[in-house]
């Protein structure tokens, strides 16, 4: 039973650790028309601003946290990567998000763009993309060895037993123990 439960367990985990991977629910697109936009990030949480990967300029962007009106610094950021179903995309900046309320206003680079909007969301949640991977690895595999330790402990506790008394050997004029009746 546990070595069943160990693969359905990895299974979920599996399905788990790739959806996590490709998730990008939490983004919101904003348009590069210099207008603002609302985002709602959770608080505190380090926020991502993303443009196509390959796109060689960033927009001019600036994010304002509206409990505070005040703005919040853009850090220059191009060291995270992510894709999801359809596309690739780099990260321009990182900030912190802060009451986790913003607006977000983004023009396009000096001389044009070939791309008319970037996405804004949280962390791309690393940590617990690993978390998840190595449960889906460690977890079944724990349950299996489980299960296979339970089989081996069952089979020596059977194989050791008294052997058992048989009715037979009661045949006769020997009267039968209590609790055994004669045949």
């Amino acid at each position: 039973m546990l070595a069943i439960l160990g693969f359905v367990v990895g299974i979920a985990a599996s399905v788990a650790s790739v959806s996590d991977s490709v998730s990008s629910d939490d983004d919101t697109v904003v348009a590069l028309d210099g207008q603002p936009h609302h985002v709602t990030l959770s608080r505190g949480e380090r926020g991502y601003l993303w443009r196509g990967l390959g796109v060689d300029a960033d927009p001019s962007c600036a994010v304002t946290d509206d409990m505070t009106g005040r703005p919040v610094r853009i850090s220059t950021s191009r060291s995270a990567t992510k894709s999801d179903r359809d596309d690739s995309f780099e990260a321009f900046g990182t900030f912190d998000a802060g009451s986790g309320n913003l607006t977000v206003t983004c023009a396009p680079p000096n001389g044009g763009s070939s791309f008319d909007s970037i996405t804004v969301g949280p962390d791309p949640h690393i940590g617990r993309s690993v978390a998840v991977i190595m449960a889906t690895i460690f977890v079944p595999g724990l349950l299996g060895l489980a299960g296979v330790v339970a089989l081996i402990v069952t089979a020596v506790l059977w194989f050791t037993r008294p052997p058992r008394q048989k009715r037979a050997a009661y045949a006769g004029n020997q009267p039968p123990p209590p609790g055994i009746s004669p045949m």
